[in-house]
C-alpha cells in the first residue's frame, strides 16, 4: 500500500468534577464529573459524564465499597481511521463505552504489616467499535465504526508488604469480551445469507494470574530484586480469507466453541535495581551542583521472558501442494535483556 496522507486538525478537551460528603463523618462520598472533547477532523463533540459512590461503613472502617458508572469515548488513532487500502475515513467516530463497576476493598494487618484485598466486577457495553484482525503480528483495522460488543469480568487482587517496606501483589482476572460486526454474514449451502452474530474479540483472554514479588538483599536495602510471573489463557483466532465463522468448531457435546492458540500464555521476568542516590539523603555533602539537584538515581537490569518461553500470538497460514491451509505459529518476543538508568530531578 502506497499512500500520501496529511492531517492538520485541532483538538479541544476539558473536564469538571467535584466531591461531596453526604454525611459529616464522611462515610458516604459522591464524586461526579463530566469530560468533553472536540476534534475538528470529524467535527465530533463528545460529552462523557461519570459518577462514583464510595461508602465507608461505620461498623468497620477497614472496608470501602465503590459503585462507578459513566460513558467513555476513545478518539480514533491514526491507524484506526485508515483502512487496509491506506485511505482515511473523515466520517469516523470515537469508540464508545457505557460501563458500570462495583468494587470492594478491605485493609488489614498481617505480620504487623499493611495489606489490602480488593475485588472489582464490571460490565461494559461497547458500540461504534472499529474492528480489526491480527495478521501475523500486525494489527489491521477496518477504518470504520462497524461493530458493537461487550466486555464483562471480575478481578481479585491481594497486595501488601510481604517483605517489610516493599509492596508485592497477586491478582486473578476473569473476563469475556465479544463483538458483532455489521454486515458480517456467511453463505449457506442454499445460497442464503446468515448473520454471524457475536464472536470473541481478538483480546478475549478468559483467565489470567499475575504475581509480582519484591525483595532486597540483607543489610543492603538499596539493592532490590523483583520477580514477575504471568499465566493466562489462550487467544482466539480464525482462518484468514474465509468467513469469521471459520473459527467456530463443534465439541463432543455438540456445543460450538472458537478456535484458540495451542498454548497458554506463560512468562517469567526478573529484575535487579540499585538506588545510587536517594531523595532523603543529605544533599549538602555533595560538592557537585548537578548531583545535588538529583532526587533519585536508580539503575535497573531486567531480563524479560527469563525462561525463553515460546508464546504464540497468532498464526501465519500457507497452502500446501494439495491446496490445504496449514498454520505456522508466530511467537512473541523471546528472552530480552534491558538495562535502564532512571534519574528524577
Amino acid at each position: 500500500v502506497n499512500t500520501s496522507n496529511e492531517l492538520n486538525t485541532i483538538r479541544l478537551s476539558g473536564f469538571m468534577q467535584d466531591t461531596w460528603k453526604i454525611d459529616s463523618a464522611g462515610h458516604f462520598i459522591v464524586n461526579a464529573g463530566v469530560r468533553y472533547t472536540f476534534w475538528s477532523y470529524n467535527k465530533e463533540l463528545n460529552i462523557s459524564p461519570r459518577m462514583q459512590f464510595t461508602y465507608n461503613p461505620q461498623w468497620n472502617h477497614d472496608w470501602l465499597f465503590h459503585l462507578r458508572g459513566g460513558c467513555y469515548h476513545q478518539s480514533p488513532f491514526y491507524r484506526e481511521m485508515r483502512n487496509q487500502y491506506g485511505e482515511l475515513n473523515p466520517g469516523i467516530k470515537s469508540q464508545r463505552s457505557y460501563q458500570v463497576v462495583a468494587a470492594a476493598e478491605y485493609a488489614f494487618k498481617m505480620w504487623d504489616r499493611p495489606f489490602k484485598f480488593s475485588t472489582e466486577a464490571y460490565y461494559k457495553h461497547l458500540d461504534r467499535l472499529i474492528s480489526y484482525t491480527v495478521d501475523n503480528v500486525k494489527i489491521v483495522y477496518s477504518g470504520k465504526n462497524d461493530a458493537v460488543g461487550y466486555a464483562t469480568g471480575i478481578d481479585f487482587r491481594l497486595s501488601g508488604e510481604f517483605v517489610h517496606g516493599l509492596e508485592s501483589w497477586i491478582s486473578l482476572s476473569l473476563m469475556k469480551t465479544e463483538e458483532n460486526i455489521e454486515s458480517d454474514y456467511i453463505t449457506n449451502d442454499d445460497g442464503t445469507l446468515e448473520e454471524v452474530g457475536y464472536l470473541p474479540r481478538p483480546t478475549d483472554q478468559r483467565f489470567a494470574i499475575n504475581i509480582f514479588f519484591q525483595d532486597h538483599f540483607p543489610k543492603v536495602e538499596n539493592f532490590r530484586v523483583h520477580l514477575n510471573f504471568v499465566f493466562a489463557s489462550r487467544l482466539p483466532y480464525s482462518i484468514p480469507n474465509q468467513e469469521r465463522k471459520s473459527g467456530l468448531t463443534i465439541d463432543r457435546n455438540g456445543n460450538s466453541t472458537y478456535l484458540r492458540t495451542s498454548t497458554w500464555y506463560r512468562r517469567v521476568d526478573i529484575g535487579f535495581s540499585y538506588r545510587l542516590l536517594a531523595a532523603d539523603r543529605d544533599k549538602s555533602k555533595h560538592k557537585s551542583k548537578f548531583i545535588r539537584q538529583i532526587n533519585d538515581l536508580n539503575v535497573y537490569f531486567e531480563v524479560f521472558n527469563l525462561l525463553n518461553t515460546n508464546n504464540i500470538s497468532s498464526y501465519t497460514w500457507i497452502k500446501d501442494i494439495y491446496n490445504q491451509m496449514r498454520r505456522v505459529p508466530d511467537y512473541l518476543t523471546q528472552r530480552l535483556i534491558n538495562l535502564k538508568i532512571a534519574i528524577s530531578i
